[in-house]
């Protein structure tokens, strides 16, 4: 057996403690980098939002505007993990938002029966009163009107952009804020 030792130089034992330090500070400015690139996506989400039908949504009541969020969920062992939509970062749920970022077809939908109000015959106010509608079967197609996944694809040279500088100050020894 040959046994070999050895033994770091003053200066590589400075460069050693330089490569662990500069782990925390790729690590933070990867997330700030993150950070900024995620608010793009949900700011350019929500212009995508606005805009004449159909093949925009455009905003109704603001509902599904609003609810668009962007949240760092930090490190999980090496990974960094993010999420920009509809219901994130304390924003309030909209449950068509996944409807109109995919789409919807049903071919066959069925309605229980119900009581509604009778507001207007044939165009003409009336004294609001209730018509019971019996059961019936409907066809969904909601045509898919992506808002998230485009401006992902717009962003994303830019958040390639911001990772790239996240490196490179770390290796020159930057901190981002």
């Amino acid at each position: 057996m040959i046994s070999m030792e050895i033994k770091p130089t003053p200066e590589t034992v400075r460069l050693m403690k330089r490569l662990k330090r500069s782990r925390e500070t790729l690590r933070h400015n990867l997330e700030v980098s993150l950070r900024k690139g995620l608010r793009n996506v949900a700011e350019k989400t929500r212009m995508r939002l606005t805009g004449p039908r159909p093949s925009r949504l455009d905003i109704v009541t603001k509902r599904l505007y609003n609810s668009i969020g962007f949240v760092v969920d930090g490190w999980k062992g090496d990974t960094l993990k993010g999420r920009v939509g509809s219901d994130v970062h304390h924003r309030d749920f909209v449950p068509y938002a996944a409807v109109h970022e995919f789409g919807y077809f049903n071919p066959a939908q069925h309605v229980r029966g119900h009581v509604r109000m009778q507001t207007h015959i044939f165009g003409v106010p009336v004294v609001p009163f209730p018509v019971d509608v019996r059961p019936y079967t409907r066809k969904m197609n909601i045509p898919k009107r992506a808002y998230v996944v485009p401006a992902i694809e717009e962003t994303m040279p830019f958040l390639r952009h911001l990772l790239e500088r996240a490196v490179v100050n770390t290796v020159a020894g930057k901190r981002m804020e």
